[in-house]
């Protein structure tokens, strides 16, 4: 009996650990405040991201410049499931008044597990802002990205843009693959449901 209530412990405990995320290496940003709410956050109906009762949330907005277009990715995990959704919103369309604001339910093309291995991997709660890095040549239009994500009870926001021009001319320096490779990940790993 009492081997058998060791073995029940210890399968039960395996099942329970399975639920909680590794995530390695966080860093958290010094500056980041709970007490107030990004605009755009609001703006696309998301509530601040320190209220998130998930264990993980991940928003990645995408912002097309000059024009004023914006595309939000958000991925969760309730200590449960997963789940991400697409919000769109499109200023610059001369046939809308207004912005139009449109969301999607995304289905992963591989696996939820994969895809946060896959951004652990290129480091998404270690990279550093990109106006840290002493890079060559600005850009000053493209596509401009922020992360930010809630990671257990860690919190974070990081700016990076055009990290594939980056890439080219910064051939040594990881960020930018990591960047490149982040920002694929959220954006092309899924589909609309």
């Amino acid at each position: 009996m009492r081997r058998l209530t060791l073995i029940l412990l210890f399968v039960s405990s395996q099942t329970l650990a399975q639920d909680q995320l590794n995530y390695g290496k966080v860093l958290t940003d010094k500056d980041f405040t709970c007490n107030t709410r990004p605009f755009l956050d609001s703006f696309f109906n998301l509530a601040n991201i320190c209220d998130a009762k998930n264990e993980l949330e991940i928003r990645l907005r995408i912002s097309y410049m000059p024009l004023p277009d914006f595309d939000f990715i958000v991925v969760t995990y309730d200590g449960n499931k997963w789940a991400a959704t697409k919000y769109e919103e499109n200023w610059g369309d001369p046939s809308t008044s207004g912005a139009q604001i449109k969301s999607y339910k995304l289905q992963p093309s591989r696996d939820f597990e994969t895809i946060f291995s896959a951004l652990k991997r290129n480091n998404i709660f270690t990279l550093p802002n990109q106006s840290d890095i002493n890079i060559k040549r600005n850009i000053l239009d493209g596509v401009v990205y922020t992360l930010t994500f809630k990671a257990g009870d860690k919190f974070r926001t990081y700016y990076f843009d055009n990290p594939t021009e980056y890439r080219k001319q910064n051939k040594k320096m990881q960020e930018f693959k990591n960047y490149e490779r982040i920002a694929t990940i959220l954006y092309s790993w899924f589909d609309k449901e």
